[in-house]
Formats: structure tokens, C-alpha cells, sequence
């Protein structure tokens, strides 16, 4: 039985080992100190990613911080080294401008490359028309035809001194002496005239009118913005109302003075007005003269009307009170005569 009991142990043991055995090979910390040194580590790092947290302004917007992350997100605004995102919504505007550019500027660079140029002064130009493309397009046919001149054989070189001498209107038997002279001295040197010419004339003409386009488009851009930020700090002088400064902001916006102004032109009335008020305008100062205007505002004739306008609608307003009390005292039944 003994042997049995034995054997049964042994087999217990080899199925349910000690804890002790099992743990032999795991490093437990020796006290409680090492595992609230691992927590304290694990919030250092925490911290330490916090403090890397960009931090905003006073002017900073949740929503509009909300906005700009989701967008980081999506990979469709990326921070710009220039102008860096403060947490306002003015700021926010300002990187999605700059969406179709960046878009732009991406699926030029997926483009075939004879397209990526084309495609780019379209873009640059904007309101380009189809011979600004044809002019561009004749013009990088020139630059590649420039730099892919090969002289392979004497008529190859001919040939194109040839060109290069009617171009500047020389007379057709002046130019057949004067390449054949070049020819007397040799293949050799009559290829290294005309590779000569060929360096000279190569050009990078589309090059240089795309680059032109875009310094164009980006003064001009500068004038603008330059123009808001006057128009900005200006304002800021007036000492206006929060409320009047944004109604101002809100009506120097492009979208809303194209609005009104397609408004006013469809109001024969409001351009008589708009026209009327322009008089007012001091072409020395450069500034309206309100205190003229509300003069007139303030004249007899525009106190007539006023007074006139009060007058009627007192004088309807009394009309329509007088029948209202007419229905009511008839409503009481006193001049009813019964019909028989």
C-alpha cells in the first residue's frame, strides 16, 4: 500500500508541481518600493507627453482645435513650418486656404512628366484660356527641341546654322559661302560651330514664364493679404463695438460683397442710392464725410418725410382703430332692428 500511496504522490506532483517550482524562474520585485517607482516612471512619461502638447492662446477655440486634429488625422492638413496653428478659428481658415494648392500641387506630381509643367502654369495662371496653353506648350516644344540637337552628320549641322543664319535675314547666297567655307575646314569643325549655336540658343523659356506666373500670382496675394491687415488695423482705431466690427468684417468678406453687389445691380434704386452716397465721398482725405451726410439725414425736407410717414401711419393706424371699435359696438346688439 505504501509503494501504491508513494507512487500516487509522485504522480501528483509531476501533474501539480509546487507553486514554489513554478515561480523559480520569474523575477517578482523584492518589495513594494520598485512597483510605486514603475507607476511614478509610467506618469513622468505621461507628464512629459502633456508638456510636449502644443499650447494655445487665450483667443484659442476648442471647437476649432477639435476641427484642425480631425483633420491632422485624415491627412488632409499638415502643419506648416511658416505658420504655425494658435487654436483660433481665423488660423484654421488660413491652412485650409492653402488646401488647393497643396491638392494642386499633389496631383501635378502624379502626372506624366511631359503634363506636369502644362498642368501647373493652368493652375498657377488661373483664369487661363486655351491659346495661354497652346503659347505654353509651344514653348516646351521649343525648350526640348533646343537641348535634344544632335549633330550626326554634316547635313544634320547644315541644316541648322542654316535656320539660325535666315533667322537673322541673311541673304540665301551669303549663307550657302559661308557654310560651305566652314565645311572646307573639316566635319569636325563645322559640327562644333553649329553645337556651338545649339548651347547658345538652348532655352528654358516655359520655365521662365511659369516661374514669372507664380511670382505674379504670389504678390498679387500678398497685395491682398496686406490690404485685410490694413483694413484690420484700421479698424481696430475706430473703437467700434465688438458687434459693429464683426457686421464690418462680415461684409468685407469677397463671397458677401459679390452677393450684394449682384443685389444692388438687379435694385435700380439702390445704385441711385449707392451713387448718391458716393458724392459724399472727400477724394483729398481720402475718406467719406459722414458728418455732411448725416446733415442732409437730418435736413427739413428729410424731417417732411419723416413727419409725413409718422402722419400716415398714425392716420391708418386710427382708421383701422375706429373700424375695430365700430364692429365692437355693433357687435353689442344696440342698433339691431328685428326684420319682419
Amino acid at each position: 500500500m505504501n509503494t501504491e500511496q508513494e507512487t500516487l504522490e509522485q504522480e501528483k506532483q509531476d501533474l501539480f508541481p509546487d507553486f514554489e517550482v513554478l515561480l523559480e524562474d520569474v523575477e517578482m520585485p523584492e518589495d513594494k518600493e520598485e512597483t510605486q517607482d514603475l507607476d511614478l516612471d509610467l506618469e513622468d512619461d505621461d507628464i512629459e507627453e502633456e508638456e510636449d502638447a502644443p499650447e494655445y492662446g487665450e483667443e484659442a477655440d476648442d471647437t476649432a482645435i477639435g476641427v484642425f486634429k480631425t483633420l491632422q488625422e485624415k491627412e488632409i492638413l499638415f502643419l506648416d513650418d511658416e505658420e504655425k496653428f494658435d487654436g483660433t478659428w481665423d488660423s484654421l481658415e488660413k491652412h485650409i486656404d492653402k488646401l488647393p494648392e497643396q491638392i494642386a500641387s499633389t496631383i501635378i506630381q502624379n502626372m506624366p512628366e511631359p503634363l506636369q509643367k502644362l498642368m501647373d502654369y493652368g493652375m498657377t495662371k488661373g483664369d487661363v484660356s486655351f491659346e495661354d496653353l497652346k503659347e505654353f506648350f509651344d514653348l516646351q516644344k521649343e525648350d526640348v527641341d533646343s537641348s535634344n540637337l544632335d549633330f550626326e552628320t554634316i547635313e544634320d549641322a547644315r541644316s541648322y546654322l542654316s535656320k539660325i543664319m535666315q533667322k537673322q535675314n541673311y541673304d540665301p547666297d551669303v549663307i550657302d559661302t559661308t557654310l560651305d567655307a566652314m565645311e572646307d575646314k573639316g566635319e569636325d569643325y563645322i559640327k562644333n560651330k553649329a553645337k556651338g549655336f545649339a548651347e547658345k540658343q538652348q532655352t528654358q523659356k516655359a520655365d521662365q514664364r511659369l516661374q514669372q506666373e507664380k511670382l505674379e500670382r504670389d504678390q498679387l496675394i500678398q497685395r491682398q493679404n496686406q490690404f485685410f491687415t490694413n483694413i484690420n488695423n484700421e479698424l481696430s482705431t475706430l473703437n467700434y463695438s465688438n458687434q459693429r466690427n464683426q457686421a464690418i468684417k462680415s461684409n468685407l468678406n469677397p463671397q458677401v460683397i459679390a452677393q450684394k453687389n449682384a443685389s444692388i445691380q438687379g435694385s435700380p434704386k439702390a445704385i441711385i442710392q449707392l451713387a448718391d452716397f458716393y458724392s459724399y465721398f472727400d477724394e483729398k482725405s481720402g475718406e467719406f464725410n459722414l458728418a455732411a451726410f448725416a446733415k442732409m439725414a437730418s435736413s427739413k425736407e428729410v424731417k417732411k418725410m419723416k413727419e409725413k410717414l409718422i402722419s400716415n401711419n398714425f392716420s391708418s393706424s386710427g382708421a383701422k382703430n375706429k373700424s375695430k371699435r365700430h364692429i365692437n359696438n355693433s357687435s353689442k346688439g344696440d342698433d339691431f332692428e328685428p326684420v319682419f
